[in-house]
């Protein structure tokens, strides 16, 4: 023992601190991208600044001491096994799946996936290497107070509490612990718990005061794509044609480019939210009654059929990720009141997933066919299959790139040329119908686009001032009217051609498609329909 500015300092505080410190940040080095080494980072520093707390709180007591480091080490295995079998670390999701499960379910899963060798071997190895360090440290702790103790833990300390403090608002958003995650999800559990009593006493409320006769309204497709930057589309003035066929479309007179449109997120799981709800992106609105309003459920009530197919997720165990793309739909009274059709499987590619499940992407008047589909979502390079491998790095006229950003940057336009083939797929089944399509992204993407060359989005627009929003909150948006649709409703049709460079968020769109149809109920607001003479668009977190 020693002191520090009179302050009794035991070794094995010390290794509490370093051996709580690693094992509750290093869970958040998982991540696959090149951005694994700053979140490590601003997590290593996050949970030191936890951890000396913790250790003055168990400072007195050897069975406090025991137990907190014993739950990190059971904290440590838990993000690791949820990371390596579900690819994600501790979230809402997990933890609303266990609160929901009983006692039969969670016996099979132990059976099938914890009562195994290869747990077991796992659980040895990490206690094994969690000794290991707490005697390499106590060793080295040893060594280090026979020199300059005093001045050189002094000087470590406090040079580590300014670094945690000077950067942690910084690495806020990505330097999430294991602790971290674990409150933010309770948390988060409980308060969707909420909102999901909301969600269903808003359906029992909905009146319909018009609907259209089934041989009246459109056919409707909304197809939410996924990180789509849209400065990557030859519609948007991207010099490589990536969408060819969608071109074509525009061309002709039948598609629509939307110029002026932003999403309230970058967060799938928040952009869902938005578009399927009456919820917007303000604070005072999204705490209104009515933004729990559910959108499949108005049209359901006005006699619509409504298919919900998702690429990304189903309601099955194993691709619960993270607590994302419509947690609220997946309640029974929730499902039933929206949908007459869900998928339960996903295909690798969303070209297949449209013909796997094509019979439910119905065409008749009166049917309401939602279609949310990978992109480009990252990884880029599996978005597509072999025969769409058109670009490569050569073909990317950016020097101050890598060649191997260079070939990112390629794979992320080839995984856009097979969107263009998805959509021009589910736009052909259509033309001789009386329809619709709208694509909209949920958001977009950095491509190496800023002056930081980052890939991704997220981590970017919280703490990097220099980085370009646009990329990320300005979105695609287009809009496929079939030649019946033009002729039938021809004024709907000249309304949106003369809103095509009208200002338009996302979390409006619910009140677009109550347009196109026909329906009115008591709740809706035609000053949020970007086609009506009442329209008022509302401030963005783009600067026009």
């Amino acid at each position: 023992m020693f002191k520090l500015n009179n302050i009794p300092v035991k070794v094995k505080d010390i290794t509490f601190i370093a051996v709580a410190t690693l094992l509750l940040s290093v869970p958040s080095g998982f991540t696959a991208d090149h951005f694994a080494k700053v979140m490590f980072a601003g997590s290593f520093l996050q949970t030191f600044a936890y951890t000396i707390p913790l250790a003055a709180l168990t400072a007195r007591s050897t069975l406090w001491r025991n137990v907190a480091l014993s739950m990190t080490v059971v904290l440590f295995a838990l993000e690791v096994y949820v990371f390596t079998k579900l690819g994600c670390r501790i979230n809402a999701n997990i933890l609303s799946l266990i609160l929901q499960t009983n006692a039969n379910e969670a016996w099979e899963y132990l059976n099938l996936h914890v009562l195994s060798i290869g747990f077991f071997i796992s659980i040895i190895t990490i206690a094994a290497a969690t000794t290991a360090i707490c005697v390499f440290i106590n060793k080295l702790n040893a060594v280090a107070f026979t020199i300059g103790k005093k001045s050189i833990i002094a000087t470590a300390v406090v040079l580590a509490l300014f670094i945690a403090y000077t950067w942690m608002p910084k690495f806020a958003p990505i330097g999430k612990n294991s602790i971290h995650n674990l409150v933010n999800s309770m948390g988060f559990v409980v308060d969707s718990h909420n909102d999901i009593a909301q969600y269903e006493q808003m359906i029992d409320r909905i009146e319909i005061t018009h609907y259209p006769h089934s041989n009246q309204s459109p056919a409707i497709v909304l197809i939410v794509g996924e990180s789509f930057n849209r400065n990557h589309s030859n519609l948007y003035g991207y010099p490589l044609n990536t969408q060819p066929r969608l071109k074509a479309e525009a061309d002709s007179g039948n598609l629509l480019v939307f110029t002026n449109c932003t999403t309230p997120s970058l967060s799938t799981n928040k952009c869902i939210k938005f578009l399927f709800t009456h919820s917007r992106c303000t604070s005072a609105d999204e705490d209104k009654e009515t933004s729990h309003i559910i959108m499949p459920a108005v049209f359901r009530r006005a006699g619509f059929r409504v298919s919900y197919l998702d690429n990304q997720y189903t309601r099955t165990f194993c691709q619960y990720t993270d607590f994302t793309c419509g947690y609220f739909l997946n309640p029974p009274k929730i499902n039933d009141a929206c949908f007459d059709v869900r998928n339960d499987e996903l295909c690798p590619y969303d070209g297949d997933f449209v013909d796997r499940y094509s019979d439910e992407i119905q065409t008749a008047p009166g049917t309401l066919s939602i279609i949310h589909i990978m992109g480009q979502h990252f990884d880029s390079s599996q978005r597509y299959p072999e025969e769409f491998d058109a670009f490569h790095a050569d073909d990317i006229d950016r020097r101050d790139l890598s060649e191997s950003q260079r070939e990112q940057v390629a794979q992320y336009d080839n995984a856009t040329l097979y969107n263009d083939y998805t959509i021009s797929k589910i736009i052909d089944r259509y033309r001789n119908s009386d329809a619709v399509i709208i694509y909209i992204a949920d958001h977009g993407e950095q491509i190496y686009d800023g002056p930081n060359h980052y890939f991704g989005r997220g981590f970017l627009c919280s703490f990097y001032d220099d980085e370009p929003y646009d990329n990320i909150f300005r979105i695609p948006v287009m809009i496929w009217m079939s030649p019946s649709f033009s002729a039938r409703h021809s004024d709907a049709a000249l309304r949106l051609r003369n809103a095509v460079d009208r200002q338009f968020c996302s979390d409006d769109l619910p009140y677009l498609l109550y347009d196109l149809t026909g329906i009115d109920f008591n709740y809706n607001d035609k000053s949020r329909s970007l086609i009506n003479d009442l329209y008022i668009p509302h401030k963005t977190i783009i600067a026009d």
